[in-house]
């Protein structure tokens, strides 16, 4: 049997007193026929915590409440948001250490499968999205839907977005969501986005067996039960103020903790409050009638299944019926909340018929919604779930000392960033201490989040006891982490789960210890060469000695269990070498900037003004010691030599001395616009840095910025950069003078940043250190699952992997693709690689990022050149002539040549070439040119049709020329179609069957016969004909005079359509509601659209032109290739003629092959028969 976790925010008490335990004692006590269920869940602060046994397979740990719950419901009471909101305090009590994380935390291990109640109890899951176990959400109701309803108040909004965003993540990160009712479900596609989320109906459900024989008292005696919920609230207020005191003659009944500090003063009011299991059957007894005014809540009412199944009648408004599929007067009675009193007469005074429908909602009910058949349907699904073998993102646990989610300082920074771009391709958990006493999970990405644990307070004593004027909390976090229980239990739980881990710094290491980690990778990304840096930092500390044999512990023991090391800066290679590492396991990532693109400066002269024309300098820095070293040169030195600039001071450095100078102004820390803002008006930045480790953020952001940069050389460590070029690279006691030059030399300026720009962009982007990374994690680590020595075949994907615009030749590539990974033989390799220059050399590199997105999971490469060999071969399927030429002349295609590589390409049209007038200027002469350099470097050329392979070779006029063609494929089935439909699409679709519909498909273009057909159709019009064109297509180039037709035609929207942008699901409406397919197109590279007419079995009318021929041979109607319109309305005219008659042609011969077909015979050509 498999082993279910169960976690919830209430326990399943036996018996249940209300819809959420009925639901949830009974649902799981039947599914322990199949699986082992555990549950956990709150109790009350004073009962004891034990462990129920329900059955032998199905058991309950009740974990008591702890301080903070009632302090936290002490200060939500204090809000006035609600008067139950027990649900809330659970949640938020998940970020403060209690017990409920202990036992989650050593049940889960032996768990198969977790199951989550509610959104409440989600933070106690703190391997939720890691631990590659599925997860399921056996929803009861929209809790977020619910909340958003019931909550009050204006403090009430930041628990309604908390609970949205538990639910949220819970729904996505979920492999499965079990919902009470089709509308639940349709509520989370629609709230949550999740349309692709696997979904099931579990309803509420009864034992049948439970309920007694009905006795009906014939009092008018009309029940309502419920919990202390707040839609159960709101209806117990219902009958009370409203419903009893205007049907004095009818005594209601209310039980159940539903009734909020109130007695009723109308005397046909009983208010029993909680009442025994018994006590309720014998109610549900003895009543004549049962109602359930419901006006707010989600999910379905459990208290409705038990009514019916007593065999009562029963009276509810629309909501409090929903998810049962209960029909008005057939198995209950439906009133709105105006009519609900005048309904309770009628039933009352209609009994007999009122019993009818309760005894046919009683058999509806058992057949429908016992325990044992909801059960057993949950299983199958449960089962389903567990087998599925879903594609799983490899797991990287990251170990680090401080939090990274909010990131300041130059560390932060980095691991956020690099992280951040890892979580494509990796999910990620940073586990690290929290600033507060707070247990906190922060989403950074989809799949990077990061685990706060708090310090005990025996650490914070400890960082008190080593308190000095520079900071050694990193190393006492050393010290303290393995002493951390939760923090290690934490960690222990997802280290199981962890494919890799890496320690950025080495102050987490302690948690290796005495664990069982010797089977998983581990990297040591240092940021510094710890030891030796706090040996000058920390000189004169009144612990050195302590503290100095602590942090060579740390870095000596994180170099001792890594796999491989990586640092910012050749710089630190030595030393780490010093404390043991090997050399040949160390790597290079440096560090990087967000190089956005610079546009044109906004004018920001008027905030210049107020600096009075004095030029603007800044720096950036954290409190660490090296850049309070650098404040205070600013500060005493450099200000003092530049009196006529002003200093401006960015980050929490500014904290660190008082200031002297009245030219420096103090930003502090600032959110990444207020501070792209200074650094907008900055003239210079300046790195005065003299001492440190690894290489130096600060640099890299101004580079990124454009701004003319002056570094000491000990600041440009680990950039490969040149003085003069990139940066002024200088000592101190030359810094004022080559400012004071600078400052004059706006040319120079210029010069500076924009080369610095230039560099950043090439080497220093996040995203490119994050490659490297990625290529440490995947061929120096992983590099036994890379399976070696495999030819590949490289396809070229330049443009489409920069921006797919949909076009049909991206279709193709997307379409070829798809089939190339199925279909290639095992001993090759798919490799897609796009066309880049580096240093002026031009080389193909990996394209990693367009290989994922395209659904290759398993392509590893990071974005750094191919080292291409004579057994690959290079498919060029894409259309770039620009980068492509450049390239060409180069001589690096004739290079790979030379190595003996296999090039074969894909000519899709020479459309521009045959139709120079249709396109812009000088496209007909860029096209030649790249067909005919194609052709040079091509042992083989591959057309789309026999048309365009023809065209090709008498453009080319070659003895030699190796063409062959394959037509494309036609089918669609593997593309996701769009949806939505128009508010008027009703309106539009009932014109087009209303009388003979041509439809044309296709983008706008001046080649495309647009023109000529409207001015058929007026011709048409004229005579007298009654019947439509449909355009279907966006505009495209040099057609403004047809896109002004359309638009100011008198016939449009009457008998002339356009259609823009629609759906796939529209455009297969407009397919089915139109007569003909006209496809008036002078030259086409293949024609597509006649295939998709024929797969309509729509006819067709054809331009007479060689390409329409080879593709629908007689199964067309065709015109003569001529621009006349008249010569087109009259092939319409007689077209009509044979329709009426049935003579005209049929689609029905026109064949076509799939894209399995296309890339079968592709790959004889690729592999040249092999």
């Amino acid at each position: 049997m498999k082993n279910i976790l169960v976690i919830n925010f209430f326990p399943a008490f036996v018996p249940p007193s209300s819809g959420g335990e009925l639901r949830y004692y009974n649902l799981y006590l039947k599914l322990s026929k199949y699986f082992n269920i555990t549950l956990i869940s709150p109790t009350y602060s004073h009962h004891p915590q034990e462990t129920i046994i329900h059955s032998d397979t199905f058991r309950e740990i009740r974990v008591p409440k702890e301080d903070i719950h009632d302090k936290l419901h002490a200060d939500i009471s204090k809000e006035n948001i609600a008067d139950e909101f027990s649900a809330l305090v659970c949640a938020l009590s998940s970020k403060y250490h209690n017990k409920y994380h202990e036992i989650y935390l050593d049940i889960q291990e032996n768990a198969d499968i977790i199951i989550h109640e509610s959104p409440y109890m989600l933070d106690y899951d703190i391997l939720f999205g890691f631990d590659k176990r599925p997860r399921i959400y056996n929803s009861y109701n929209v809790e977020s839907d619910l909340v958003s309803s019931v909550w009050k108040g204006e403090s009430s909004n930041k628990y309604k977005k908390y609970i949205y965003e538990l639910e949220k993540r819970l729904v996505l990160g979920s492999d499965a969501v079990f919902a009470v009712s089709k509308e639940d479900i349709n509520k989370f596609k629609d709230q949550f986005n999740a349309f692709d989320k696997h979904f099931s109906i579990v309803p509420n459900g009864i034992n049948p067996g439970d309920y007694l024989p009905r006795n009906p008292s014939n009092k008018k005696t009309v029940l309502f039960f419920g919990s202390f919920h707040q839609p159960n609230i709101e209806a117990a207020d219902f009958i009370i103020n409203y419903l009893a005191p205007s049907l004095p003659n009818v005594n209601f009944v209310i039980a159940g903790n539903c009734v909020v500090n109130q007695k009723s003063k109308a005397k046909n009011v009983a208010i029993l409050g909680k009442i025994t299991h018994e006590e309720k059957l014998k109610l549900l007894s003895t009543v004549d009638i049962a109602i359930n005014p419901m006006f707010s809540g989600g999910g379905t009412n459990l208290k409705m299944l038990e009514y019916l199944v007593s065999g009562i009648p029963t009276i509810t408004t629309p909501l409090g019926a929903r998810g049962l599929d209960l029909i008005n007067n057939k198995h209950v009675f439906i009133a709105d909340k105006e009519e609900f009193k005048e309904r309770i007469l009628d039933v009352l005074n209609n009994l007999d018929f009122a019993k009818k429908v309760a005894d046919e909602s009683k058999s509806y009910v058992i057949e429908n919604f016992s325990w044992d058949a909801i059960a057993k349907k949950a299983s199958i699904e449960i089962e389903k779930i567990s087998e599925e073998k879903a594609y799983k993102k490899r797991n990287i646990l990251v170990l680090n000392d401080f939090s990274a989610s909010n990131p300041q300082g130059g560390g932060e920074v980095r691991i956020n960033r690099i992280y951040s771009h890892l979580s494509k391709y990796y999910n990620i958990r940073l586990l690290c201490f929290s600033k507060s006493d707070e247990i906190n999970i922060v989403s950074i990405k989809d799949d990077f989040y990061e685990i706060q644990i708090p310090k005990t307070e025996e650490h914070k004593e400890k960082e008190n006891l080593f308190k000095w004027y520079i900071s050694a909390n990193d190393i006492v976090n050393f010290m303290e982490a393995p002493k951390n229980k939760l923090l290690s239990k934490v960690f222990s739980a997802l280290s199981k789960w962890a494919d890799i881990m890496i320690l950025t710094h080495p102050y987490m290491v302690g948690l290796l210890e005495n664990k069982n980690v010797s089977n998983k990778p581990i990297i040591y990304e240092s940021f510094n060469a710890e030891f030796f840096l706090k040996q000058d930092l920390l000189k004169g500390h009144p612990h050195y000695n302590e503290l100095i044999e602590a942090v060579k512990k740390c870095e000596t023991e994180a170099i001792e269990l890594s796999n491989r090391i990586t640092v910012t800066s050749g710089n630190d290679i030595e030393k780490l070498i010093a404390l043991g590492a090997k050399k040949d396991k160390i790597d290079i990532v440096p560090n990087g900037a967000d190089v956005g693109d610079i546009n044109t400066k906004n004018d920001i002269s008027h905030i210049k003004r107020i600096l009075n024309g004095r030029p603007f300098i800044v720096f950036i820095g954290s409190a660490h010691y090296p850049n309070v070293e650098a404040f205070q040169f600013i500060n005493q030195t450099l200000s003092k030599e530049l009196p006529e600039a002003v200093f401006g001071i960015i980050g929490s450095v500014c904290n660190s001395i008082p200031i002297t100078s009245n030219n420096i102004i103090l930003f502090g820390v600032l959110d990444d616009i207020k501070k792209d803002i200074v650094l907008e008006l900055a003239d210079i930045a300046i790195n005065p840095i003299i001492s440190g480790g690894g290489s130096n953020l600060k640099l890299a952001e101004y580079f990124s910025k454009g701004i003319a940069a002056v570094t000491t050389p000990f600041g440009a460590r680990g950039y490969n950069i040149k003085n003069n070029t990139h940066a002024i690279i200088c000592d101190l006691h030359d810094f004022a003078k080559e400012i004071k030059f600078l400052i004059n030399d706006s040319a120079r300026r210029s010069y500076l940043g924009t080369q610095g720009y230039i560099y950043a962009k090439k080497y220093l982007d996040w995203s490119k250190q994050a490659e490297l990374f990625r290529y440490i994690i995947e061929k120096k680590i992983s590099s036994d699952e890379v399976i070696e020595n495999k030819r590949r075949l490289l396809v070229d994907v330049t443009a489409i992997s920069q921006e797919d615009k949909k076009t049909g030749i991206q279709r193709v590539i997307r379409s070829q693709l798809f089939y190339l990974s199925k279909l290639l033989p095992e001993d090759f390799e798919l490799t897609l690689v796009y066309l880049d220059n580096v240093d002026g050399s031009w080389c193909y590199k990996y394209a990693s990022y367009y290989a994922f997105d395209t659904g290759l999971r398993d392509y590893l490469e990071p974005e750094i050149p191919v080292d291409i060999d004579s057994k690959d071969i290079l498919y060029i399927p894409d259309w770039y002539p620009e980068d492509f030429l450049k390239a060409y002349t180069s001589g690096f295609f004739k290079s790979l040549k030379t190595k003996g590589v296999r090039i074969v390409s894909l000519i899709h049209d020479i459309l521009p070439i045959q139709f120079p007038q249709y396109f812009p200027e000088g496209h007909d002469i860029k096209q030649a040119e790249w067909v005919r350099s194609l052709a040079d470097i091509s042992d083989h050329i591959v057309c789309v049709s026999k048309t365009v392979a023809d065209s090709v070779s008498n453009f080319l006029n070659k003895s030699d020329l190796n063409i062959t063609y394959i037509h494309n494929g036609a089918d669609i089935e593997n593309s996701v179609p769009t949806k939505g439909l128009p508010q008027d699409h009703e309106r539009v679709l009932g014109l087009l069957t209303s009388k003979p519909s041509f439809l044309m498909v296709g983008t706008i273009e001046p080649r495309k016969g647009h023109l000529q057909t409207i001015k058929a159709f007026e011709i048409l019009w004229q005579k007298g004909l009654d019947i439509n064109l449909v355009i279907v297509g966006k505009e495209g180039w040099m057609v403004e005079h047809v896109i002004d037709l359309i638009r100011t035609h008198k016939e449009l929207n009457k008998r002339l359509f356009w259609l823009s942008g629609i759906s796939d699901e529209y455009l297969e409406k407009i397919y089915a509601s139109s007569t003909c397919f006209i496809m008036a197109s002078e030259g086409e590279g293949f024609g597509l659209p006649i295939i998709e007419a024929a797969r309509h079995k729509l006819p067709i009318i054809a331009r007479d032109i060689p390409i329409f021929r080879e593709i629908a041979g007689d199964s067309a109607y065709y015109f003569p290739n001529d621009k006349s319109p008249q010569t087109l309305a009259n092939t319409i005219e007689n077209w009509l003629n044979l329709y009426k008659e049935n003579k005209h042609p049929k689609p029905d011969g026109i064949k076509y092959i799939t894209w399995k077909e296309n890339v079968k015979r592709l790959l004889e050509v690729l592999l040249g028969g092999e």
